[in-house]
């Protein structure tokens, strides 16, 4: 398979191979590209988690703070439990810089393909999924993480004194905040789907029941089995899944606006 691209020429040169010029590059040179753009935000999410690793105390500090309010002692019951620990807190940390640097360099790949009106939906797009996984990241931390906690202090008898292994805790957070950082990109994919067309803002409007029943499920699969958490989670995703609705309706009235435009000029 071969494209014709043409790639832009900076300003004062002459036209000549590579800008304006008709050059043909296989699918494989546009692979390639890609290829380094992955492993430029795989870089920066590798040396994120090396800082991470190097200032593991803080940040270990910061997240004891939940457990010692609620009276938890944390202990680790393997030689080199501390030290796995830190390395896996430092991925889960690292994640937070390297999804939003794999979208910024998925997006620069993209863009030069894309026509203007691609391009003024795609930058919004590109914002809006990563404040989507901030803002997953930052509910869970300051809202569902605790709550979950607090669970699971209060389940059982008062007789057991808690004493959890900081692995066990580490891997709770990680799984808590990544997953809830996640779901947090139902949007994305609800507006995705709707610009490939596999489904209109109609058939997402009239599924409404189905699509809450789905995110129930959803919470239920993924968050500790707690009905107020439960409720808690699927009550935000319907919440963005209204918002897209909204977006969408918005997005395709613009174009609607400005087609006319276009015919009237």
């Amino acid at each position: 398979m071969r494209i014709l691209t043409e790639h832009p020429r900076p300003k004062g040169s002459s036209p000549g191979k590579g800008f304006y010029s008709g050059e043909e590059t296989t699918f494989w040179d546009h692979l390639e590209v890609l290829r380094k753009k992955i492993l430029t935000a795989l870089g920066i999410a590798a040396l994120a988690a090396l800082v991470f690793f190097i200032f593991g105390d803080y940040f270990v500090q910061v997240l004891l703070k939940l457990p010692r309010d609620l009276g938890i002692e944390l202990i680790y019951i393997k030689p080199q439990e501390k030290f796995v620990t830190y390395l896996r807190l430092a991925v889960y940390l690292s994640s937070i810089m390297g999804v939003p640097a794999l979208v910024i360099e998925i997006f620069s790949f993209v863009v030069p393909a894309l026509t203007p009106a691609e391009k003024r939906i795609m930058l919004p797009m590109s914002v809006i999924v990563v404040l989507l996984y901030l803002l997953g990241l930052l509910w869970a931390y300051f809202f569902l993480f605790p709550y979950v906690l607090g669970f699971f202090v209060e389940f059982g008898t008062p007789d057991v004194r808690a004493a959890w292994s900081i692995g066990a805790y580490i891997q709770l957070f990680g799984s808590v905040t990544v997953v809830c950082a996640l779901l947090f990109l139902f949007p994305v994919v609800l507006v995705g789907g709707v610009k490939a067309g596999f489904y209109d803002v109609q058939q997402l409007a009239r599924g409404r029941k189905y699509v809450l029943l789905g995110l129930f499920i959803a919470a239920a699969l993924f968050t500790p089995p707690d009905p107020v958490t439960q409720v808690a989670v699927a009550s935000i995703l319907y919440l963005l899944y209204e918002l897209s609705l909204l977006f969408i309706r918005f997005s395709e009235r613009g174009n609607l606006t400005h087609k006319k435009r276009g015919k009237d000029g």
